[in-house]
């Protein structure tokens, strides 16, 4: 397709850039910036202690002064620069990224456009504008503020490479995939997958394969080798990415509900003293940082209750290669269980429910378009394939570890792209325009209704879930058999 950026198009697409921003603003000023008891993340106040330790010149250190690597390092830099520049106050971390939500639509624009025509990506460029699960991160202090524009470019500049293999689209390619690699655990299988696809598949002589190939590699290790030896100096070993991936995997098969361990009382006694509309949000996540345990230690404590009577690693990385051993010993010597985790989280990718049993208003209204136009596309669908792939490896991604409407909804944009397709083919098909009006607000009226239904939703799906057979939980004591029936929590 056809890709000039007209006068017209920019001007419709500054437009589109402009509301975006503005919706992510209002949304970040007039949100209550202390999250209720059910909706509350450790990660977020996670995130400020080591954004404000970047920033205070401590360095990238745990709550006992210890060099870490249990977090991605990207995000906790990007607050450590808003921080330094404009002091501890966690607004202007939102802030910068409602700024950034002009990205978004952009990106996702010029994503389609190597598809459709002006009006199908405008469509879709609106959509990413306005998508309330893109809009609602923007007020929250999540790795998904950078790692969304990030994947949005990865995905834009492998599309682009697949019809021109240049030597500047390679390295661009890299610089970006690098970027996301140093964010988010999702993007690392990329780095192996998309220079392996390109290096066979490419369609250009071999030894330019091999050329470009390498430049993409190249430029992605420049942009990871910070990281790599900054981790080689404190933990005398070589690590691309994190620390925390043997306990992830772990965790994604013998899944821990962490809320059981949160320590929240002191926080909230704070918000209580005070008045919510006077409690500060810097005030509350010190308060939470310092009654709870994060990354590797945080994750050992649960783990301990499997294991009462072993002894674990004290170094982050030997703890995390211990437990990844520990997991692949598990997952091999019972067949079974992996297969039926397998399937659970191969449908439970699928869900409408986030991990709070909240209903995903943005997906369910997406879904349906998605689905549609796929159904529409079919006899075209080699062309797409690439841009499905992206889709398709979330999909593959969740069900190996764990599927989770938070790591899918990166992916969605895919979602909207073809969606946005379905919706411009849906009013020129069918006729009066009255029609596909309707169709649009029966969508809309039926997931306003699950959403104000969810509890009943969730019986469904759960009771659906059993009658396949697979296991459904009640409470964290049929996770953690070792937890006394008193200390039991629901889960969900």
């Amino acid at each position: 397709m056809n890709s000039n950026f007209s006068y017209q198009n920019r001007k419709l697409l500054i437009v589109i850039a402009v509301v975006a921003v503005i919706i992510r603003l209002i949304f970040v000023i007039v949100q209550d910036p202390i999250p209720e008891l059910s909706e509350i993340d450790l990660d977020e106040a996670d995130f400020d202690f080591l954004g404000n330790n970047i920033a205070a010149g401590v360095g990238y250190v745990d709550k006992y002064g210890n060099p870490t690597t249990s977090r991605f390092p990207l995000y906790p830099a990007f607050l450590g620069i808003v921080y330094f520049i404009f002091g501890h106050h966690i607004i202007a971390a939102y802030i910068m990224q409602a700024l950034l939500g002009f990205t978004i639509p952009v990106i996702v624009y010029f994503i389609s456009r190597e598809f459709f025509d002006r009006k199908i990506s405008l469509l879709a460029a609106g959509i990413a504008a306005v998508y309330p699960s893109y809009v609602v991160y923007s007020g929250r202090l999540m790795t998904e503020n950078l790692f969304l524009p990030l994947l949005a470019l990865v995905i834009l500049f492998v599309l682009r490479l697949r019809r021109d293999f240049s030597i500047r689209n390679a390295a661009l390619a890299g610089f970006t995939l690098g970027l996301a690699c140093l964010t988010r655990g999702s993007a690392v299988p990329m780095m192996v997958l998309i220079p392996l696809w390109f290096l066979l598949f490419g369609k250009i002589t071999f030894f330019n394969r091999l050329k470009r190939t390498a430049i993409m590699v190249g430029v992605m290790a420049l942009t990871l080798s910070p990281w790599i030896i900054r981790n080689y100096i404190h933990l005398n070993r070589i690590m691309i990415t994190s620390s925390s991936g043997g306990v992830v995997l772990w965790m994604s098969y013998q899944w821990i509900p962490i809320g059981h361990f949160f320590e929240l009382d002191r926080a909230y006694a704070y918000v209580d003293s005070v008045g919510r509309e006077n409690a500060r949000q810097e005030v509350f996540n010190r308060i939470l940082v310092e009654d709870n345990l994060f990354g590797i230690p945080g994750a050992a404590e649960g783990i301990k209750l499997y294991y009462p009577d072993e002894e674990f690693p004290e170094n982050e990385a030997e703890f995390s290669r211990y437990m990844m051993d520990k997991a692949k010993t598990e997952l091999f010597s019972n067949p079974r269980f992996l297969a039926a985790k397998t399937v659970k989280e191969f449908l439970r990718f699928w869900h409408f429910l986030d991990d709070r049993a909240n209903f995903v208003f943005s997906y369910g209204v997406m879904l349906p378009f998605f689905l549609w136009g796929l159904w529409l596309l079919r006899r075209r669908l080699r062309e797409f394939w690439l841009l499905l792939a992206f889709f398709l490896y979330a999909w593959g991604l969740e069900t190996l570890f764990m599927a989770d409407a938070r790591f899918r909804m990166p992916f969605e944009m895919v979602m909207i792209v073809i969606g946005a397709y379905a919706m411009v083919e849906m009013f020129r098909r069918m006729k009066p325009v009255i029609v596909p009006i309707a169709l649009v607000v029966f969508v809309l009226g039926m997931n306003l209704f699950l959403s104000y239904n969810v509890d009943s939703l969730r019986f469904c799906i759960r009771k659906a879930a059993t009658i396949l057979g697979l296991k459904v939980a009640e409470t964290s004591k049929d996770y953690i058999p070792h937890l006394k029936d008193g200390d039991s929590r629901e889960v969900y």
